[in-house]
């Protein structure tokens, strides 16, 4: 579970715009529609390839299914992500996904033995906001309760900076993506650093999205289809 303690977003030379002035931006827009790719009832399909001794290996295909927000989303303020996966059929991973008009916030898979388990989200969800410009950074605290293995009671702090506007592609189509850095900034000792880079397409949503463990171990998530369930 993702509880924000504190989030300082800070555009260079201007100064800083809180989190309550963002979260109070956010309550007073939810009637509105949200300006986000992830509608119920699609389906985001992602290719996983792991970077290990200079050697590359597709591991298997993932797929990001957007459900309805159900008891528990509601109670949580999310809709639920269903996970699951091309290579294993008895896989199914249900997570949450936070949306409203400025930000989404996805929740990776953390049961799978290729990610590491719950090493996926040391260096926090992928996320995407559009009041964050580049060069904006914000700072977050992340409360991990009971089935987080070697996380759950720790409070991992997690800090983000916009980076660049770069091309990126799905489907041989080129896109202009929105670039941020994400890592964790305390445990370091304990458990090493950790950086996840995403790639975020206003159309198409997270286009690539890669994880750098400290053993150099690389993920890559790579979107390479949109379905729509009938």
């Amino acid at each position: 579970m993702r509880y924000i303690k504190l989030l300082n977003v800070i555009k260079p030379k201007i100064g800083f715009i809180t989190f309550l002035t963002i979260l109070l931006t956010q309550v007073s827009c939810k009637s509105k529609s949200q300006n986000f790719p992830y509608d119920v009832g699609k389906s985001y399909y992602y290719e996983i390839s792991i970077i290990e001794t200079g050697k590359v290996l597709v591991v298997d295909t993932l797929v990001l299914e957007v459900k309805n927000k159900g008891f528990f989303g509601s109670i949580f303020g999310m809709n639920m992500a269903l996970w699951t996966s091309k290579l294993d059929s008895t896989y199914k991973e249900t997570r949450g996904i936070n949306l409203s008009e400025n930000a989404v916030e996805i929740q990776t898979p953390t049961k799978l033995n290729y990610l590491n388990f719950e090493d996926i989200v040391i260096a926090d969800y992928p996320r995407y906001s559009a009041i964050m410009k580049v060069g904006y950074t914000s700072e977050s605290e992340h409360d991990f309760l009971k089935g987080y293995g070697k996380l759950s009671g720790k409070t991992l702090k997690q800090s983000s900076k916009v980076l660049d506007s770069s091309l990126c592609s799905y489907k041989n189509e080129n896109l202009n993506c929105k670039v941020t850095e994400s890592k964790n900034d305390n445990y370091i000792d304990e458990l090493g650093s950790y950086y996840l880079k995403t790639h975020y397409n206003e159309l198409y949503g997270f286009v690539l999205l890669q994880y750098i463990y400290p053993s150099d171990k690389t993920i890559i998530f790579k979107l390479i289809d949109i379905k729509t369930n009938n």
